[in-house]
C-alpha cells in the first residue's frame, strides 16, 4: 500500500483545506496537531506543497491581441440575435391577441345582431284557393302532385258545388 492509499477522502479534504487556508484558528490548530503525530499525513502535506510550488515555474497562458474584441464581438452578436428574437415573438404575440380580438368581436357582433327575418310570404291566387278548401286536405294527402287534380279539373268529371 502507498502512502497516497493511506490518507482517507476525509483527511486529503482536511488537508487541503489547511493548505488552502479554509481553516479557522481552531480547526487549523487541531490539524496542525494532527500532522505533528501523523508521517503518513506529514509526508501528503510536503508533497502537495512542493507540487503546487511547481506549478508556478509554468509559463502562463496569455491571451492574444484580438481575444477582447473577439469576444465582444461574439456577445455583441449574441445580444442582438436575442433582441431580434424578442421583437419577432412581441410582433407575434401581438398579431396573436389582435386576431383573437378580432374574432371575438366579430363573434360578439354576429351573436348580438338580431337575425334577419324571413321574407315575407305572398300567396298567390292558386295558393289561396287551396286553403279555403282545408277541410278537404285530407283527401287530397292520397294524391302524388296537384298537377294530377289540376288536369282532373280541367277533365270536367267532377261538378262544382255552389
Amino acid at each position: 500500500m502507498s502512502h497516497n492509499d493511506a490518507l482517507s477522502p476525509e483527511d486529503r479534504e482536511a488537508l487541503v483545506q489547511y493548505l488552502d487556508g479554509e481553516m479557522d484558528e481552531e480547526q487549523s490548530r487541531v490539524f496542525q496537531a494532527r500532522l505533528a503525530s501523523n508521517p503518513t499525513l506529514r509526508r501528503e502535506a510536503d508533497t502537495l506543497k512542493r507540487t503546487w510550488e511547481l506549478l508556478d515555474y509554468l509559463p502562463r497562458p496569455v491571451a492574444s491581441e484580438t481575444f477582447t474584441s473577439r469576444t465582444i464581438e461574439k456577445i455583441e452578436t449574441c445580444r442582438m440575435t436575442t433582441l431580434r428574437r424578442r421583437r419577432t415573438w412581441r410582433w407575434v404575440g401581438g398579431a396573436a391577441w389582435a386576431a383573437a380580438l378580432t374574432a371575438a368581436a366579430l363573434l360578439g357582433f354576429l351573436t348580438i345582431q338580431p337575425p334577419v327575418p324571413p321574407e315575407a310570404f305572398e300567396p298567390t291566387p292558386d295558393d289561396i284557393r287551396i286553403y279555403e278548401h282545408r277541410e278537404y286536405w285530407h283527401y287530397y294527402e292520397k294524391v302524388d302532385s296537384l298537377e294530377f287534380l289540376k288536369a282532373l279539373e280541367r277533365e270536367r268529371l267532377f261538378p262544382e258545388e255552389t
